[in-house]
């Protein structure tokens, strides 16, 4: 198993940051069909869900927050950040589903990542 430095972390998740908002502003152009359906969600609100699963792990990892509330209030912010800056770039609409698909991504990402704490494949933070 690799273990890296902190600083590590901090930029994988600071990168990780750059291409979530690189992907919201850059013009697909309808190149991408989202719209199909799998199991009652829209195939975009699944990718919006997915997108955000690897956050708390590495906000985590990357020691930007100390305490587990701290975690998802990070998340949901950022999440809100994402969908507010739809508001502002012509060729992009914003979308309460689409906040709420981002959520759902925290939100399991967080359980998730409280599981692996259990299952001691991360440590425990002080809450």
């Amino acid at each position: 198993m690799f273990v890296f430095k902190s600083s590590t972390y901090k930029k994988l998740f600071y990168t990780y940051i750059c291409c979530i908002i690189i992907l919201l502003i850059i013009p697909l152009n309808g190149t991408i069909n989202l719209t199909h359906v799998y199991f009652g969600f829209r195939s975009d609100h699944i990718v919006h869900s997915l997108i955000f699963l690897p956050f708390m792990f590495l906000c985590f990892l990357s020691q930007v927050v100390e305490t587990n509330i701290n975690l998802l209030i990070i998340g949901f912010l950022f999440a809100a950040f994402c969908e507010t800056l739809h508001v502002f770039i012509p060729y992009r609409n914003a979308s309460i589903f689409d906040f709420y698909a981002n959520c759902i991504g925290i939100t399991s990402s967080f359980v998730l990542f409280k599981l692996a704490q259990r299952m001691k494949l991360v440590p425990t933070l002080d809450s």
